[in-house]
């Protein structure tokens, strides 16, 4: 068997070729629109202590001065501070994420509805 003879018994298949394939694309798309959407974020801050506190003189100039290294203590105190539930939920209603989508409380096929007339938009 060649290469050619190969050619030729998937291209006397191609009905059944198409269809499998347009199936398979179908429902990789039917399942994406029912699933409700799902968001996942990661982020990386760089906490660093070389950053000035100005000292409050009398004199015209304040001399400048910076800090030393960043001890485990206060590390630990500004990740609390980022986890922290205020700061989490000044976020939230900052970006609108405490609206509820309703989507998600509607059956398949208005998910699945709502979900092609997005698409197509």
């Amino acid at each position: 068997m060649t290469i050619f003879d190969l050619f030729r018994a998937l291209y006397s298949r191609k009905r059944l070729l198409c269809g499998i394939f347009f199936a398979i694309v179908g429902a990789g798309m039917i399942v994406t629109l029912l699933l409700p959407p799902t968001y996942q974020s990661t982020m990386k801050i760089l906490v660093a202590r070389n950053r000035v506190d100005p000292q409050v003189t009398p004199a015209e100039r304040n001399p400048e001065y910076s800090r030393g290294e960043l001890t485990e203590e206060e590390f630990n105190s500004e990740i609390e501070i980022l986890q922290s539930h205020a700061v989490i939920e000044g976020v939230v209603k900052q970006l609108g994420l405490d609206k509820q989508d309703d989507k998600a409380s509607r059956g398949w096929l208005a998910r699945l509805r709502a979900g092609l007339s997005d698409f197509y938009q």
